[in-house]
């Protein structure tokens, strides 16, 4: 029973010495999603991966993943994340634009 209780003074010290470890691991995330809170506007690689995500699986599921918190802001937000989205965002305009044309 003592393994998961917080009765004693050193298992208080190991809660909270996970506790900053893991709020340390996330602190970009909160401070990127704060500035939306803020009123930030969105940035052209921003606008970018939200739409990549409207238009393929995959990147609605690492959305998912970012605003969840399961992956860093890092992660998210890499140049490679960023590229993949764009390649999804060019393929789709430029099948509704020969649809457009047909």
């Amino acid at each position: 029973m003592t393994a998961h209780t917080l009765d004693s003074h050193r298992n208080v010290n190991a809660a909270l010495t996970e506790y900053r470890s893991a709020r340390a691991s996330m602190t970009s995330h909160i401070d990127y999603m704060s500035g939306y809170a803020g009123g930030r506007k969105f940035t052209v690689f921003e606008r970018l991966l939200i739409s990549g995500t409207t238009h393929d699986k995959d990147e609605s599921r690492r959305f998912y993943l970012f605003v969840s918190r399961l992956i860093p802001a890092e992660q998210y937000l890499s140049a490679r994340s960023v590229a993949r989205a764009a390649q999804k965002h060019l393929r789709h305009r430029l099948r509704r634009r020969s649809v457009a044309w047909t």
